[in-house]
Order: C-alpha cells, then structure tokens, then sequence
C-alpha cells in the first residue's frame, strides 16, 4: 500500500450557602454520557465546584479536610471534562469558565485543576487529523518558542485563515494537561474577540508571515511506502512511486500554477 504524507498549506458567578450539606448531583451522572447536554454538565460542574469551595471556606477545622478532598475530587473531573470538551466545543468551555475573581478564591491544593488566562509566542502547525470512520477533523498548534511544547488551539469562531508555520502569539483560557495526551501541554479556548498576533519573521512585528513565505516556492515532499503485515503486497514500485511524484505531479504543478 503506498501512502503520500503532505503538509497542508459563569462567567457566572453562582453563590451557594451550603456548609455541611454539598450540591453532588451533577456527579450522579456519568460524563461519558452526557453529550447530548454538554452546555448543562460544565454548567453544573462549574456550580458544584462554588457550592463545594464555600463549603470548604466555612468548614468546622475537624470537617476541613474532607471538604477539601470533595472539592478536589469535583475540580478534577469538571478540568478533565472541559479538557475534553474544548477540542469539539470551546464555546461552551468558555461560557461555563471561571472569572478571574472566582479562579483566586479557590485554594492553592486545587490550583493545578483551574484553567487561567495565558499567552504564548510560537510557530502554528494546521493539520487534518483522520479517523477511521473516514471522518476528518481540523487541528492548530502552536510550538512555543520558549520551551519548545505543544498548546492545541481551539477557536470560539472560525480560524480558516491561518496557515501552517505562522509565527503567533495567542492568548486565551488555558487548561493544563498533565496526562500531556495528544503530546501537548495543554489546551487554549480562543475567544472570538481575542485577535490572534501574527509576527514576521524572526517575531517582533505584525507585517508578514512564515505561513506565506512558505506557501510558495520549492517545498519538500515525503513519499512512504508502506506495508502492513497482513498485507505484503506491493501495489507500486519505488521507481514507479518516484515517477508519479517527483516527474508527473510535479510537471503538472509547475505547468498550472501562476
């Protein structure tokens, strides 16, 4: 089989009085079940963790630590939720987040599980991701330049118009990853209001882009040929595969390009 790889160019704040008795209802309902009400379960979520911080605040010094163990335990699985939910839904990740007022008020034990405001300076990778069920899905990096790590971007409104190696600077809510899945660090909710930066070459700046410097010219190109173990067929030759690429296709770009 062979295979051509290219590169594509609350805020509400809900206010409980609940000591003793906490608001676990949302929890009663498993979250993998839940995708036809995702907007109502980060909306409880977000709730259940105010309810459960007041009651942590006002907890007698005997009850103190098991209130902080309810509150972890809901600031976990409403950070892993939204995690989750930002790749398809940022929208809805956003409308059920923490203002900034509300973020400080939470303990330090929980901080990690929190999403906050961030801003990062890197180059953006655009790239399809395929599914078996021949389903395609749109996906943006940034690669910061500081350490070299990847943040997935994840945009309230449509971001057609970036392109791939594009140096940015993007700001937005930020969810920590720390199972680091997909190989990333974590993952940013965007905004639709929240203009992304674009620097020229080498940063400092806002005229011009390595995505369209890019976007022209000689570019390298991959040919895998690959083989699956069921499968040892050879549909085409290597030969043949060079041909096809690097002389046919290739003639047929340089002679219909302007």
């Amino acid at each position: 089989m062979s295979i051509l790889f290219r590169t594509c160019n609350f805020r509400k704040k809900c206010l409980y009085f609940i000591f003793n008795l906490v608001l676990l209802l949302p929890l009663a309902i498993p979250i993998n079940s839940l995708a036809s009400d995702e907007r109502r379960l980060a909306e409880n979520l977000t709730q259940s963790l105010h309810a459960l911080n007041l009651a942590y605040q006002h907890a007698e010094p005997n009850a103190s630590d098991k209130a902080l163990e309810q509150l972890r335990s809901v600031a976990l699985k409403r950070h892993d939720f939204l995690l989750n939910l930002v790749q398809d839904n940022p929208a809805i990740v956003l409308d059920a987040s923490l203002s900034e007022q509300d973020r400080a008020a939470m303990p330090d034990a929980i901080q990690e599980f929190i999403e906050y405001e961030a801003e990062f300076e890197g180059k953006l990778k655009v790239l399809y991701a395929d599914y078996e069920d021949s389903q395609a899905q749109l996906r943006h990096y940034l690669e910061t330049i500081d350490t070299k790590n990847r943040v997935s971007l994840h945009f309230e409104m449509s971001s057609s118009d970036l392109l791939t190696d594009q140096q940015l600077i993007a700001k937005g809510l930020f969810f920590q990853d720390h199972k680091r899945r997909n190989g990333t660090m974590g993952a940013m909710a965007i905004e639709s209001y929240e203009p992304i930066e674009t620097l020229a070459l080498g940063g400092n700046g806002t005229e011009g882009t390595s995505g369209e410097q890019n976007s022209v010219g000689e570019q390298s190109v991959a040919v895998i040929l690959v083989n699956f173990q069921n499968n040892p067929d050879e549909p085409i030759s290597l030969n043949d595969a060079h041909d096809l690429v690097f002389n046919q296709t290739n003639s047929f770009m340089l002679e219909t390009s302007f």
